[in-house]
């Protein structure tokens, strides 16, 4: 395999450690791991994808003091439905649509609703005169 071949020549010590695990693996199981990868360019690196969770998330009405709530609970209902994917035989991709639905359902519990809320509906003002 050429690729295995490129790591061990051209590898530093510190990089052939890393790859140690994949080298190790016999040949026709790296082909199928190489042949199932698949490369995006262009994609934000992972490192800054938090942040623009919570950028984006801003846009939504969510409360300032809640976004890195609602980012976390978006972030955990991504993997939990990347390993449901996984473990399933169908290769199926997450949608936008369903992103953006889950994306509305979290968006309900974290929004601060601006409409007065009042303890008596047919007395508005029975608040004030408590």
């Amino acid at each position: 395999m050429q690729i295995a071949e490129d790591i061990e020549d051209g590898s530093t010590d510190s990089m052939k450690k890393n790859v140690e695990p994949f080298l190790a693996l016999p040949e026709a199981t790296r082909d199928v791991l190489i042949g199932n990868m698949t490369i995006v360019p262009g994609v934000a690196v992972i490192e800054s994808l938090r942040q623009k969770i919570v950028k984006r998330l801003r846009l939504t009405g969510a409360t300032t003091g809640n976004l890195e709530r609602l980012a976390q609970s978006l972030v955990g209902w991504w993997y939990w439905v990347l390993i449901e994917r996984l473990r399933s035989k169908e290769k199926v991709a997450i949608s936008k649509e369903l992103l953006q639905e889950k994306i509305t359902d979290l968006v309900s519990q974290y929004v601060v609703s601006s409409l007065p809320i009042f303890e008596d509906i047919t007395d508005p003002d029975a608040d004030q005169k408590a």
